[in-house]
């Protein structure tokens, strides 16, 4: 006989939770909401300098996930807190979001104020069809979006070129459909040399363009034809009046070019913001320097600056390849409206040298402390150098660094930040960089903040 208490239940039956919801104050409810509401926004424009590849300006959006669920949770919460769109921000991964956002409602893409392209075809694609598909596919999609302010291409089903990859294949909208009139900040950031020259060329559709992220014009076109390709043909044939930020990235070349950029002052009068990237030309495309300051303290104490390049590095920034400090900043002040402004120049003081600079010490004392540094200073020079501690060595450099931007300063007025870089490795030979990028700031006077580290 078995006992009772083992026979399988026929039905169980719970209590019904009380809903308390109903009883909390609507403005506690309203408070908790706006509680779970992100705090900040991604500004506008977003856009970062290239050597600033470490995470996405798209990867620190609004995350409202939490907010979404709150009001989700009942019916009168619903009621109390406002939607939100989440696709007003949105990035396109795939072939299929492509297609998605193409058949997408109107309602939604008016909603739309960011766009991140980043996806690429198959292995298996016929890319000479499939890639022109989807350009005029993206085309008619970016011409439905009224309301896009800001653009990114980071990877992109367009990569097809024609011989030699100089040829751009793709046609931009025509003079019957509209220009792209609400993008202001454009950022062209893929890898292929071929496509980072191309691409840039939708900026010509875009009218009030204010921020440009692009690479520079003669990586391919320079290498593979014999036209004259100058590394701003971009801006020199392009409207750039209303142009406020460029982010450029320019290519390790013999040549960069017989205009200097400061030549190109007419036709962009509202210039702000230029920061520069320089890389190698090859993969993985590694940081490069753009010019060397070099700093020489008298007897006196005294600052002296020149401008000049590493070997096989053309600096060309204002056409003169070796340049006095002061010089230099007042060719550039013809940019007279400039607030931010980092060429990439190094800037080292040639007399001091640390033992941090190049890693460990030597192992014996017979061992010279600095074998590749010193072997490419002059003998006259060399009873000048001054071996300190490390930090008498950043003391000196901040000192320097002060000095040169208050040399900038006094010959271009409308600076308000500049950026200098150090190299910790401090060796030609060497075939990777440790950089650091300090900023100066500049308001009674300059004010020196190590702001990155960036290493290659």
């Amino acid at each position: 006989m078995s006992d009772s208490s083992s026979r399988p239940l026929k039905s169980v039956h719970f209590a019904k939770p009380r809903p308390y919801l109903h009883l909390i104050p609507d403005e506690l409810l309203i408070e908790v909401g706006k509680y779970l509401l992100p705090t900040t926004k991604l500004p506008l424009p977003s856009l970062q300098p290239h050597f600033e590849n470490y995470r996405h300006p798209f990867d620190r959006r609004a995350n409202y996930g939490d907010y979404i669920s709150f009001r989700e949770s009942c019916h009168k919460v619903s009621c109390l807190l406002k939607p939100i769109d989440k696709d007003f921000e949105i990035e396109i991964k795939s072939k299929e979001g492509l297609e998605k956002w193409f058949n997408a409602p109107k309602e939604k893409l008016n909603n739309v104020s960011r766009l991140r392209l980043n996806f690429t075809l198959d292995p298996t694609d016929d890319v000479a069809t499939v890639s022109i598909r989807y350009w005029d596919i993206f085309i008619s999609l970016l011409l439905k979006m009224p309301n896009l302010v800001e653009l990114f291409f980071t990877s992109t089903p367009f990569c097809y070129h024609g011989k030699h990859g100089h040829t751009p294949l793709f046609e931009l909208p025509n003079s019957d459909q509209s220009p792209l009139n609400s993008i202001i900040s454009f950022g062209n950031e893929v890898k292929c040399r071929c496509c980072a020259e191309h691409l840039t060329r939708l900026s010509t559709c875009m009218p009030n363009l204010k921020h440009l992220k692009c690479t520079s014009q003669d990586s391919v076109s320079q290498i593979n034809t014999e036209d004259d390709f100058e590394p701003y043909d971009f801006m020199i044939n392009n409207d750039t009046e209303n142009l406020e930020t460029l982010y450029l990235k320019y290519w390790d070349l013999d040549t960069f070019g017989e205009i200097p950029m400061i030549e190109l002052t007419s036709g962009s009068p509202k210039f702000k913001k230029l920061i520069y990237s320089s890389h190698a030309i090859e993969s993985p495309y590694t940081l490069k320097q753009k010019g060397l300051v070099e700093a020489v303290q008298d007897d006196n104490d005294q600052w002296h600056f020149s401008v000049g390049r590493e070997k096989g590095l053309d600096l060309n920034l204002s056409g003169l390849l070796v340049s006095d400090l002061s010089l230099f900043a007042e060719e550039w002040s013809q940019f007279n409206n400039m607030e931010e402004y980092d060429p990439g120049l190094v800037l080292n003081p040639v007399q001091y040298f640390t033992r941090t600079i190049y890693g460990k010490p030597p192992k014996r004392n017979s061992e010279p402390m600095f074998p590749y540094a010193l072997q490419q200073v002059p003998p006259e020079v060399l009873e000048q150098i001054r071996i300190v501690g490390p930090e008498e060595y950043e003391r000196v450099l901040k000192e320097a660094m002060i000095e040169a931007t208050k040399i900038m300063k006094a010959n271009w007025t409308s600076l308000k930040k500049v950026y200098w870089w150090q190299d910790r490795n401090k060796r030609s030979d060497s075939p990777t960089r440790d950089y650091l990028r300090w900023t100066a700031v500049i308001t009674d006077g300059p004010r020196l903040n190590q702001a990155a580290t960036v290493k290659t």
